[in-house]
């Protein structure tokens, strides 16, 4: 294990590849044809956000923020996460639209554009109005991080130390809670069947996996010297992962072992056991793996930041907005089976595709090569 310390706003080229590895769970989940990975690769999304945590509060300790006022340090956050988010997602949208506007039978999905462009989009797909698609259906997530990226800050910049721990803390420690009333009040007042997608798509209770990436990043100094860091990270992850296998066990006495445990990995799994233990254990696993990149060990820190891995992890964000709507538009909406050469094709598309924006529309805009943008700090890209 590695113990040089990570510096504050350092770059940690694992999380790059941490990165690769939930986009690639996301879209393996989506694709529908491989099994377990298939089933469990929705997970991704929270990997994504336990990354997100930890990325986010490494940046506000760069020197961008250093000596800046309250206002000025609010500006420079908000700014670059205007430029890294908004480009492209209005640009896919518009794509989106430009489509449902043209091919017959679409034009009603028009009606989700105000809750995408609001950044509400969670909150829409628990209306009984709601439609899915495969244009706009996986921007739910952006509206979550969205939401957390609006409120961070605010918290943040306002407190310094121990206060930021604390509260940071209690969003942990609150959050399943959070689950948990959502769930009962969502089966109580709406339907039993309601309550996984509402407890999902419900972000406050999802902020405990930011604020765990969060926690890791203001500790990352000592979490990189300290040499039990990962052992005892890897054994709360092993306890909650054990308690919470033997648990799905013994509440589906109905089915055998294996299929228990499927059970209980199931995207908007049922039942509270699911609804407020699975969120958990994937999160405290995630942050396991975190941990494992700051402190650099070796099995898992080698090849997530190999070269190949490090740059998926750079155009994740074009790989997740992009997979899905390429996905309906060359392998149509699962109405068909799909052989091993579509879905070569269909990679490799999405690859160069998202290569292309990275290179030629989201690096220059992060970058500020585009006119005179002066948003942030001059120079500087968006995290």
């Amino acid at each position: 294990m590695a113990s040089q310390p990570i510096a504050l706003g350092s770059y940690v080229p694992a999380v790059d590849g941490l990165r690769a590895l939930a986009v690639a769970g996301v879209i393996v989940h989506h694709l529908g044809m491989f099994g377990f990975a298939s089933d469990i690769g929705w997970a991704g999304v929270w990997l994504f956000f336990v990354i997100s945590g930890f990325v986010i509060t490494n940046s506000v300790d760069g020197v961008a923020y250093r000596g800046q006022s309250f206002s000025r340090k609010l500006s420079i956050f908000w700014a670059r996460r205007v430029r890294r988010i908004l480009p492209l997602y209005l640009l896919m949208i518009g794509v989106g639209t430009i489509i449902v506007l043209t091919v017959p039978g679409l034009r009603y999905q028009v009606e989700q554009l105000p809750y995408l462009l609001t950044f509400t989009y969670n909150f829409h797909r628990l209306s009984p109005d709601y439609s899915h698609t495969k244009l706009f259906g996986h921007y739910w997530s952006l509206s979550v991080e969205e939401q957390f990226y609006l409120l961070f800050p605010l918290i943040y910049f306002s407190v310094a130390g121990r206060a930021r721990v604390a509260i940071l803390v209690g969003v942990v420690l609150l959050a399943p809670g959070i689950r948990w009333i959502v769930g009962e009040v969502a089966g109580a007042t709406i339907s039993p069947a309601s309550a996984p997608l509402a407890v999902a798509m419900f972000s406050p209770g999802h902020f405990d996996a930011f604020a765990l990436g969060a926690l890791i990043a203001i500790f990352r100094e000592r979490i990189a010297r300290w040499r039990f860091s990962l052992p005892l990270a890897a054994a709360s992850t092993g306890v909650l992962l054990a308690g919470y296998l033997a648990a799905c066990v013994a509440a589906a006495a109905d089915k055998s072992a294996g299929e228990a445990i499927l059970a209980g990995f199931q995207i908007n799994a049922s039942g509270t056991l699911a609804q407020v233990g699975l969120y958990c254990v994937l999160n405290v696993l995630f942050a396991t793996l975190v941990v494992g990149a700051v402190v650099g060990w070796r099995p898992l820190a080698i090849p997530l930041a190999t070269a190949p891995m490090r740059y998926l992890g750079r155009i994740s964000y074009g790989l997740y907005v992009v997979h899905f709507p390429l996905l309906a538009v060359l392998l149509g909406n699962g109405d068909r089976s799909v052989g091993a050469l579509e879905v070569a094709l269909y990679l490799g598309t999405l690859l160069a595709i998202c290569h292309l924006l990275y290179v030629y529309f989201e690096r220059p805009i992060m970058e500020q090569r585009w006119g005179k943008w002066r948003w942030g700090r001059p120079g500087t890209a968006a995290t």
